[in-house]
């Protein structure tokens, strides 16, 4: 018996959770709401979030990870789970497959140089302050990346991309259809803008550049030096609005 309760043990040690904070409540028209907060003991050198709906807000602080999850449903209460691997943390809420509101959002606070994997199936994104590499997959909700330093690739299905304060040395953004507005701190190595058809309004200091303008038979303005060996800017807007302009 003892042996066995030793081995449960060990396992919560091994996922490294300490739970700090748990509420839930009425949200109104019959709607739940509930949140929790823990923080992860383990060595974490990435994250990687992966959900159906909700909203993902990732921010930088000391010490180790820290999550709160808020969740929000009528009937059905959404399914969460964490586990840390080889140093990645997995966050990962699934679909409640029902009518109504069913999602959770997540508010993490990381160490800066974490490398970060955003996937998030229409909820809004947030990430500011990261050193390390990130990638966002959207499903349409908006994404907010600000003050980063690391490489950036951002999928939205639609919503709207802001990039700024960036000192990334590459940025990558598809959205899908959604406007596009970049504003870089120091020269980029490589830009790529597809927006599908929203408007684009990239701010690049530095230069000369490689640019690659394509509108699609939209307006288009390019102010930035260009040259045909620099960093290359490749800015694509299927129809939308196209600015390349210097910060």
């Amino acid at each position: 018996m003892t042996g066995a309760l030793n081995k449960a043990m060990g396992m919560v040690a091994a996922i490294g959770v300490v739970t700090a904070l748990s509420a839930c409540g009425e949200s109104g028209f019959g709607e739940h709401r509930a949140s929790s907060s823990y923080e992860i003991s383990d060595a974490v050198t990435s994250l990687r979030v992966d959900e159906y709906g909700g909203d993902i807000e990732i921010k930088v602080g000391d010490g180790p990870v820290k999550v709160t999850e808020t969740m929000e449903y009528r009937d059905t209460k959404p399914v969460s789970r964490h586990s840390v691997s080889n140093g990645e943390l997995l966050l990962e809420a699934d679909r409640c497959h029902v009518d109504g509101v069913c999602n959770v959002d997540y508010e993490i606070t990381v160490p800066a140089s974490l490398a970060v994997t955003l996937a998030s199936g229409g909820g809004a994104v947030d990430v500011s302050g990261v050193t390390g590499a990130v990638a966002i997959r959207s499903g349409g909700g908006a994404v907010d990346v600000s003050g980063v330093t690391g490489a950036v690739q951002v999928d939205s299905g639609g919503g709207k991309v802001v990039a700024v304060k960036l000192s990334s040395p590459k940025l990558g953004v598809d959205s899908g259809g959604g406007g596009v507005k970049v504003a870089m701190s120091v020269a980029p190595q490589s830009v790529s803008v597809r927006t599908g058809g929203g408007g684009a309004d990239v701010a690049l200091p530095g230069g000369p550049f490689q640019v690659n303008a394509d509108a699609g038979g939209g307006p288009k303005k390019v102010a930035v030096a260009t040259t045909a060996s620099g960093p290359n800017v490749d800015v694509d807007t299927g129809g939308g609005k196209l600015v390349i302009k210097a910060a």
